[in-house]
């Protein structure tokens, strides 16, 4: 497992370094993440996060195919703060999707949140994942808020006012002596330095993403070989909070983002590749808008949207050297009670080379309340 690691963290640190990102739109207003209260020492609470969302993909390109998801996530967990720096969370996580009898999934969520010092806090267990992560979409589908929004392994968080970084590795499957599946795992970082900050409103940011999909495992009979894929993106990100105004930040974006097959070994005629992602963005109290431009030449993200790469995910043989996509999206969040949230949104994709409008819809509605039961220290 080590050894693994090293490979993908050094080959991830040497793409940095010749590439030529972050205009990730905020999809956290529809999940929450029960952040860490220092206020609340020696306290326990009993929590339930509630999900119900329809989405409806229109894809009809080479690429990916379109589905509707219409269901349910239900988290019930007690949270008790042991002291003012460690928290643990138990729970499960249930999921069920409209028109099936049971349900899809029942996890635990079994987490350890403590707080290092002031600006770094240490996750072991159930993290703050999916979209509090903050990669860009051809690196990180979003859609993993519905498909899979548990993530479990090990995260540090780090926090100050010029330097914010989400480091983290999620094992996704794990593996005993002589077993015929591999081990999969993700490593990730999401890292944001300000260059400038509220200077006449104005913000200048250099955000730098890394993620590689590791699949393999040295005690595994499994018969494939090790294989490794690594994204990385790096670009600047220019905002402006106008004052006096409805809007709440104006947001420019130019992000460079590379891909490596570490291993090459993954059946693909190339090993490496490039793309350009720019986009502007507009958000208010409750809206987001944002459009972008796309391009791509020998593009490939194991955990990004299927949309913005080279190779279809269900047909083997359709694969374009070349990706030229313009795109659109639009997230409405409304307040309906202190604990009840409902968003509305739209998505366009529109291929340039190929003529072809790819688009998406969806309704959520979120119920996050929190009670507080008793308070009383561990001797």
């Amino acid at each position: 497992m080590s050894k693994p690691v090293r490979i993908i963290v050094a080959a991830l640190l040497l793409c940095m370094m010749n590439l030529p990102v972050h205009g990730q739109f905020n999809y956290e207003r529809l999940h929450h993440y029960a952040e860490f209260d220092t206020l609340d020492a020696d306290k326990l609470f009993f929590r339930i996060d509630n999900h119900n969302f329809f989405k409806n993909y229109e894809y009809f390109g080479d690429y990916t195919e379109g589905y509707t998801m219409l269901g349910h996530d239900l988290a019930p967990s007690f949270l008790y703060y042991a002291g003012n720096r460690v928290r643990l969370q138990v729970g499960a996580h249930l999921k069920k999707y409209s028109g099936e009898q049971d349900f899809s999934e029942i996890k635990p969520i079994i987490s350890l949140h403590s707080r290092l010092t002031p600006h770094l806090d240490m996750i072991i267990g159930t993290l703050r994942g999916t979209v509090h992560h903050s990669i860009l979409e051809p690196i990180l589908d979003p859609e993993k808020l519905y498909a899979s929004p548990l993530e479990n392994g090990l995260q540090f968080i780090y926090n100050s006012r010029q330097w914010h970084a989400d480091t983290w590795i999620n094992w996704e499957q794990f593996i005993r002596h002589g077993d015929n599946k591999p081990e999969k795992f993700t490593f990730g970082l999401s890292s944001t330095y300000h260059l400038l900050r509220d200077s006449a409103h104005w913000q200048i940011s250099i955000p730098v993403q890394l993620l590689a999909a590791h699949t393999g495992g040295q005690i595994s009979n499994f018969d494939e070989p090790m294989q490794s894929l690594a994204n990385v993106a790096i670009g600047f990100e220019f905002s402006r909070k106008p004052v006096a105004s409805r809007i709440d930040e104006i947001k420019w974006t130019v992000s460079g983002l590379g891909y490596k097959d570490l291993t090459k070994k993954s059946g693909l005629p190339f090993t490496t590749g490039k793309a350009f992602y720019t986009t502007l963005q507009m958000t208010t109290r409750q809206l987001q808008l944002m459009v972008g431009y796309y391009g791509a030449t020998n593009y490939v993200a194991p955990r990004g949207s299927a949309l913005f790469q080279s190779v279809s995910d269900y047909n083997p043989i359709i694969y374009s050297k070349h990706r030229n996509l313009a795109t659109g999206k639009m997230l409405f969040t409304h307040q309906l009670y202190r604990d009840i949230r409902l968003g509305v949104m739209a998505e366009g994709y529109y291929d340039l080379d190929a003529g072809q409008l790819e688009y998406a819809y969806g309704v959520n509605l979120m119920l996050m309340p929190s009670w507080f039961l008793l308070k009383k220290a561990i001797n």
